[in-house]
């Protein structure tokens, strides 16, 4: 006979889990108003959104425009950019905490403890500030699906959402494959337990993404584009894949920790290890708030900033193998879970990873949204048509609370965050050599090839200075 999943926590943690996931989606709506999500990718994508009032497919991953529909959804019924602006935000800061409230919903009931491993995962992916990244969006979308299957295999929505699922990734990310051969895995992982299920349907669904992963693979290997193809080289690929400071490679390693610990506490309910297991990870879960503490420091000042780290993809793909192993070996074993899976330490491995995830997220928003005001300032109060921007131009970027949108998305960024529209004109903020193009021909060129006349943009933005 296997033993049950279910614990049933202490009332004291459920109501912890309950508070992490409103505190969580607090601090996600404060990312989304702030405009944290139009760092980098993210300002080019709202502009072009802006001006057609089209998805925004970039190297045809169509399933990006998943996250879009809020705001194409406002533009129909509004031209107003700082009402566009927090659809665009809201929808991809909303979409990590849409996920873990999902996870939650399935997990509150039969297995709270399952909840531990989706948390860690959105705790990794604070390192990125990428807010419109395909890549991480493939961690929010499985996470559902993998704790439904373990949990409500038999259920229709389950195979339903897998369908969808394996077909979406087929057109998110280069990389998604990893994911679809991973869920395939899964399927069939489920099919074979047997427990009163139709065996067949799993199968179905495990070829579903076996095929999904082939697929993604073939369009990878044979589809790349120039930028991706850029991203292979040695360094690159190292910068791409690890992150800025050896603070912040420490802190994604002791998240590995407490996921792999977690689940051996899980594993061995009776072993005599267990409780000094226990007293290891503790101090280790509560490591990661302070660990945050200093990372947050740094993005005040501009250090330790990076687009994406792969290595929280790969961390998050870890988190689901752990979250399966733990449901399967409970499953295949006589004897019960211990009660302390729902008690004392799952309370201090959510409050210790809740903790960091909000520091992680106002330190991010609070660097945002200085920058922003600078950069504001900036084309508010310069006489200038057009500011020349470069590496080491203009001279009020190359402060260090300046370095989060010192980057190549700035003169999108300067038009989206502008003052009042109504009030006072600005200056446009251009690559340098775009700056003489415009006194010359009056159209405005800028990066990721948008051109249009400036009576076109000065009419979808408001005034600029002539």
């Amino acid at each position: 006979m296997s033993a049950p999943l279910d614990v049933r926590p202490p009332r004291a943690t459920r109501r912890l889990l309950v508070a992490a996931l409103g505190l969580i989606g607090a601090v996600a709506v404060v990312v989304g108003l702030v405009g944290a999500p139009l760092y980098g990718d993210g300002g080019w994508y709202f502009v072009r959104i802006v001006l057609t009032g089209e998805p925004l497919i970039p190297n045809l991953r169509v399933s990006a425009a998943l996250a879009q529909v809020p705001v194409l959804l406002t533009w129909r019924f509004s031209d107003d950019v700082l009402v566009l602006r927090h659809a665009f935000s809201l929808g991809y800061a909303l979409l990590p905490w849409a996920s873990l409230a999902i996870a939650w919903w399935l997990v509150r009931r039969r297995a709270p403890w399952l909840w531990a491993y989706p948390v860690l995962g959105l705790l990794a992916l604070q390192l990125n500030f990428s807010g419109v990244s395909e890549l991480m969006v493939t961690l929010h979308l499985i996470w559902p699906f993998v704790l439904a299957a373990l949990l409500y295999p038999e259920r229709i929505a389950t195979l339903a959402y897998g369908l969808v699922l394996g077909a979406v990734l087929v057109f998110l990310h280069p990389l998604s494959f990893t994911a679809a051969a991973l869920l395939a895995l899964l399927a069939v992982t489920i099919a074979r337990r047997g427990a009163g299920l139709d065996a067949r349907r799993w199968y179905w669904i495990a070829g579903w993404f076996a095929a999904a992963a082939l697929a993604r693979l073939a369009w990878t290997i044979t589809g790349l584009t120039t930028y991706e193809r850029g991203r292979l080289a040695p360094e690159a690929a190292a910068g791409y894949l690890l992150p800025a400071t050896d603070l912040q490679l420490g802190f994604l390693i002791g998240i590995g920790l407490l996921g792999l610990g977690w689940t051996l506490l899980v594993f061995a309910p009776r072993q005599p290890w267990r409780g000094r297991l226990t007293a290891f990870l503790a101090p280790v879960a509560w490591l990661l708030p302070l660990a945050a503490l200093g990372i947050g420091a740094g993005f005040l000042l501009g250090e330790g900033i990076r687009l994406k780290v792969g290595l929280s993809f790969v961390l998050g793909l870890g988190l689901t193998v752990l979250a399966a192993l733990a449901v399967l070996a409970v499953e295949q074993r006589s004897t019960p879970l211990s009660p302390a899976v729902g008690g004392r330490m799952l309370r201090q491995l959510i409050a210790a990873a809740t903790a960091a995830i909000l520091l992680l997220a106002a330190a991010r928003s609070v660097a945002w949204w200085t920058a922003t005001h600078g950069l504001v300032n900036l084309t508010a109060s310069s006489p200038e048509t057009c500011i020349p921007f470069g590496p080491e131009e203009p001279y009020a970027m190359q402060w260090p609370w300046m370095a989060i949108i010192d980057d190549w998305a700035a003169p999108f960024n300067a038009l989206v965050f502008r003052g009042d529209p109504g009030l006072r004109p600005i200056a446009l903020l251009l690559k340098h050599d775009a700056c003489a193009q415009l006194a010359e021909t009056g159209i405005v060129h800028f990066p990721g090839w948008v051109s249009l006349p400036l009576p076109a943009l000065e009419a979808r933005f408001g005034p600029l200075r002539r």
